[in-house]
């Protein structure tokens, strides 16, 4: 699969807020509509519209042919995302009326997205019974009202020691994903190895709960499976599958772990910094490639939650070094007027200390007088002779 380029105009980005309704989305707008807004060519608002479906960043309402109304798609927090980011960028946000304009100073802060996935995992079922492995009817229907014949699996089994494999990539529920069928001797085991999700910083999960995140992706297609094509997974009492890897643990595979790649506006304001940098996988963060990147240049990615909540919170931390940073200044200069009061009083109590040793060392009246009588009774003796 090749890399999806995410990025978007300016116009995309203000047909986007006008057809949705961005302030109001219960009553989204026509493309004629949206046209007569920005007053552009029905056929320029359908392009940029075209543009906003491929990427699923909107998405029908209806079935209609004409007058088609349009709601937030699949991929809509990238697109708003890019809203949000467009005055660092650009120098302009947009309003609701898809307008350029400056931000007050209390504007809402630009807030980063994730595509958290996971690397080298599969998620495995226990199958209770064996379905249909190539061709069975789904829920699809032809312009007849017919149901199509659906594919689970195009090519043959293939044999590793002890096991016959099946391998496939299937589309179901607007999304792609890799499926398994492996059979031994003594078990049927299903595997799935789900898509990215795209997050914000506080819908993140502890590191060590690798799979349990993306289990629910793999709920629906099972489901459908199980209606359409006979299969049947193991669940647990409560009727729920049960996944055969430990998600808890994480020990679903060698060197699996869950990563989660940035933005394209973070990716490309951190490769400033640093370049390309890191080893895939390996290092606290690297840059790479990756299949379904959002940004149209790869992705910086991270294999630690607590580096994209630190990325989140970069305002707040710098406001508080900043706070930090001042409160150890007035410290500093609290520290020093404490020192020259402590100095001032040691250097008055000093020269108490010494007055007070002055007046205690020096002579009596009386010593001064004895001094003095007795020089004189010794200079008078030969007179009185």
């Amino acid at each position: 699969m090749t890399d999806t380029d995410y990025s978007t105009t300016p116009l995309q980005k203000k047909v986007y807020v006008l057809l949705i309704n961005y302030k109001n989305p219960r009553f989204p707008r026509t493309q004629k509509e949206v046209a007569d807004m920005l007053g552009i060519q029905k056929s320029t608002c359908s392009d940029a519209t075209r543009k906003l479906l491929k990427l699923e960043f909107i998405a029908p309402i209806s079935n209609m042919k004409t007058n088609v109304l349009y709601r937030r798609g699949k991929h809509h927090k990238i697109m708003e995302s890019h809203i949000k980011s467009n005055y660092l960028e650009e120098g302009e946000w947009f309003d609701m009326y898809g307008e350029g304009i400056r931000p007050p100073n209390n504007a809402e802060p630009y807030k980063p997205v994730f595509r958290a996935h996971i690397n080298g995992t599969w998620i495995m079922f226990t199958v209770t019974q064996k379905g249909e492995l190539h061709k069975f009817l789904g829920n699809k229907f032809n312009d007849k009202g017919e149901r199509l014949l659906e594919t689970l699996f195009s090519s043959e089994a293939y044999s590793l020691p002890g096991s016959s494999n099946y391998m496939d990539t299937v589309f179901y529920d607007g999304k792609w994903s890799k499926v398994r069928y492996q059979e031994t001797a003594s078990k049927k085991l299903f595997y799935v190895q789900p898509s990215s999700k795209i997050i914000f910083s506080d819908e993140r999960t502890p590191d060590e709960d690798i799979v349990g995140p993306f289990v629910k992706q793999c709920i629906p297609l099972l489901n459908y499976l199980e209606k359409y094509a006979g299969w049947q997974f193991e669940k647990n009492s409560d009727g729920e599958y049960i996944v055969a890897a430990s998600g808890r643990s994480g020990k679903t595979g060698n060197g699996s772990q869950k990563e989660y790649g940035m933005d394209g506006f973070m990716t490309n304001l951190i490769h400033d910094y640093t370049g390309d940098t890191g080893i895939v996988g390996k290092s606290p963060f690297w840059f790479d490639h990756s299949e379904n990147a959002l940004g149209a240049n790869g992705e910086c990615e991270f294999s630690k939650g607590d580096y994209i909540e630190a990325i989140d919170d970069l305002p707040k931390t710098k406001k508080t070094v900043d706070l930090l940073f001042s409160k150890v200044q007035s410290l500093e200069f609290d520290n020093i007027q404490l020192k020259a009061s402590i100095l001032e009083k040691e250097n008055f109590l000093l020269e108490r200390q010494s007055s007070m040793y002055g007046i205690l060392t020096m002579p009596s009246i009386h010593e001064v007088s004895v001094t003095k009588t007795a020089s004189g009774n010794t200079g008078n003796k030969g007179m009185y002779q």
